[in-house]
């Protein structure tokens, strides 16, 4: 009796570019390499290398090592070869563009994680030490910060928060919340409701 074939768990095309792309047929997975950008639905990965591991519906993307000779000195007479991290993963969706050391997402579930994220949502900026997608236009972020600041290393002013919930266009909750001026606590709250709507 011959088998039924079997029916795909993708419900739209994937489309992808790289470099150098290789399939690995025993492990069902494809590896883009190189300027690597893969695009579901409305969402686009673009990394140093993207790996799609059909049997497991989920999308990784990473940064890279690369050498390069930099110059020792101003006349460029000597130089030494130093190692260097080159084309973190960067996700966008529907607008909004989050980037960090490394994602992972199953096109399946529209699940995902973000290892040491970061992203600028109506002029702010949030970072975490990770950030998951549970939800179209949920995000859970632990360890985080927020601030409005300018600068992007030592902000005059941030939030700290063990847990943040981020609701696309429409509200972050947090709890606790700490208020820092450059590196002081200046207060404290058990949770805080932003707003985070267009044009707020």
């Amino acid at each position: 009796m011959q088998k039924p074939p079997r029916q795909s768990d993708i419900d739209t095309t994937i489309s992808y570019e790289a470099k150098d792309i290789i399939n690995l047929i025993k492990e069902k997975k494809s590896v883009f390499i190189g300027d690597a950008v893969v695009k579901y639905k409305d969402i686009t990965l673009q990394a140093a290398r993207i790996t799609i591991d059909w049997d497991n519906h989920l999308m990784t993307a990473e940064s890279m090592q690369d050498t390069v000779w930099t110059k020792k000195d101003s006349i460029g007479t000597d130089s030494v070869m130093t190692v260097k991290t080159i084309g973190a993963p960067v996700l966008i969706e529907s607008g909004s563009k989050m980037t960090g050391a490394k994602m992972l997402y199953n096109y399946k579930s529209e699940k995902g994680l973000v290892i040491r994220g970061r992203t600028e949502l109506e002029g702010g900026r949030y970072v975490g030490r990770q950030i998951k997608r549970v939800g179209k236009n949920v995000f859970n972020i632990s360890n985080s910060s927020f601030t409005t600041c300018d600068l992007d290393s030592n902000p005059h002013f941030h939030f700290e928060a063990r847990r943040l919930k981020m609701i696309t266009n429409d509200k972050v909750i947090a709890k606790p919340v700490v208020f820092y001026i450059g590196h002081i606590p200046v207060a404290a709250l058990p949770f805080a409701v932003f707003p985070n709507k267009t044009g707020r």
